[in-house]
């Protein structure tokens, strides 16, 4: 993995950065800057894939726990149904 803008780039990203760069046949203080627009081109997109995974997870989380918690409500007012049932079921 190559490392670009604090953020480790995936090795084939690292690899089509290597490959543009070397295609464009310009001078080498814009052959980096071509490399530095691409990598940061490439870590931004993937701070934003991550970002948006880890959004999907929390929302994933959070409808679990409010599912579970209806869960829990719903088992709760069964439960004190079917107790009062048995206890007024012998009257």
């Amino acid at each position: 993995m190559s490392e670009g803008s604090g953020i480790a780039l995936p090795k084939c990203a690292a690899d089509y950065i290597d490959l543009v760069t070397k295609k464009v046949r310009y001078r080498r203080k814009v052959r980096a800057e071509v490399r530095q627009e691409l990598t940061d081109h490439f870590a931004d997109a993937l701070r934003l894939a991550i970002i948006s995974r880890a959004i999907v997870a929390v929302g994933a989380l959070t409808s679990l726990h409010e599912n579970t918690e209806n869960t829990i409500q719903a088992v709760r007012a069964l439960y004190c149904k079917n107790r009062w049932h048995l206890r007024n079921s012998h009257l």
